[in-house]
């Protein structure tokens, strides 16, 4: 079950079902090891933390002379952006106003199990 959900998630070419953890594991240590080593050339393994979904900046406009204020929405951080970007957003308000930051689509949430929780 929670591989189908995974697959569902990511996509079913992304997942190996034939990899063992502990052999991964292994793997793993054996290749950082080697990367250590002045006897090994291995390519580097980059590892970079990302959002997975589009970040979005939500607030409304200054209400023209009889009209009522405009909601606008704009993505400022698309996915695969790297987490701790910064962005600067200037306005050219004089009044206090408020600001939302949201996902554009929500994001997979945790689903209790019956004896487990499966996070994703």
């Amino acid at each position: 079950m929670i591989q189908q959900a995974v697959k569902t998630t990511v996509g079913e070419d992304k997942v190996a079902v034939n990899v063992n953890a502990d052999e991964a594991a292994v793997l793993g240590a054996a290749l950082h090891g080697a990367s250590l080593s002045r006897q090994f050339k291995t390519k580097d393994i980059k590892v970079s933390d990302v959002h997975m979904y589009d970040i979005q900046v939500s607030y409304a406009t200054e209400p023209k002379e009889g009209g009522s204020p405009k909601t606008i929405t704009s993505t400022i951080f698309p996915p695969s952006s790297k987490t701790g970007s910064k962005k600067t957003l200037s306005f050219k308000r004089k009044d206090d106003f408020s600001i939302k930051l949201l996902y554009k689509k929500t994001p997979f949430v945790c689903v209790p199990m019956i004896r487990d929780t499966c996070c994703l």
